[in-house]
């Protein structure tokens, strides 16, 4: 991948997730969630394990449409599990989920949640700028 790293995965998740799936570009404040929702954001960028290599890490966060916790944990069950699977099609990544709630725009805990941090290798641009 390249350092569009999160653009890719975006299309990527489109591409795979079921049409109910709402995919977002960027992590945001959002308040009412009308179907599962995903959102993408670059985290991270260091060196990568080789020469001309960098390392994103992303995170990408699996919000129920639940505000009720047993129908949100219901319904993230089979979220993060779609994520993870289209997830597991993108080659070289390691990736680890884990449990969270989300605040609403007010600041309090107002949905349920996975965020998945992914690690994925870049290629640096070699694009000289004109001068």
């Amino acid at each position: 991948m390249s350092l569009a790293a999160r653009a890719q995965i975006v299309a990527h998740l489109d591409a795979h997730l079921p049409e109910d799936y709402t995919v977002l570009e960027f992590a945001r404040d959002i308040d009412d969630v009308a179907e599962t929702t995903v959102m993408v954001e670059t985290r991270r960028i260091e060196p990568g394990p080789s020469s001309g290599t960098r390392q994103a890490t992303c995170s990408i966060l699996v919000v129920a449409r639940f505000e009720d916790y047993v129908a949100a944990e219901t319904a993230l069950e089979d979220a993060v599990v779609e994520v993870l699977d289209a997830l597991d099609q993108l080659p070289n990544i390691s990736l680890v989920a884990e449990r969270v709630d989300i605040a609403g725009a007010d600041g309090t805990a107002k949905h349920h949640g996975y965020r998945v941090d992914l690690v994925v290798p870049v290629v640096k641009d070699t694009h000289t700028p004109e001068e």
